[in-house]
């Protein structure tokens, strides 16, 4: 699958879904990441 760059953090991410790094969608928090 071809990928995107987070706005937020600059990680690859799949279009269209939550970063998974930063838990932001189009700058809205989205999730709760927590910090191990």
């Amino acid at each position: 699958p071809s990928f995107s760059v987070c706005p937020q953090c600059h990680e690859p991410k799949l279009p269209h879904y939550t970063c998974l790094n930063c838990g932001t969608y189009k700058g809205t928090a989205v999730i709760a990441i927590e910090e191990a």
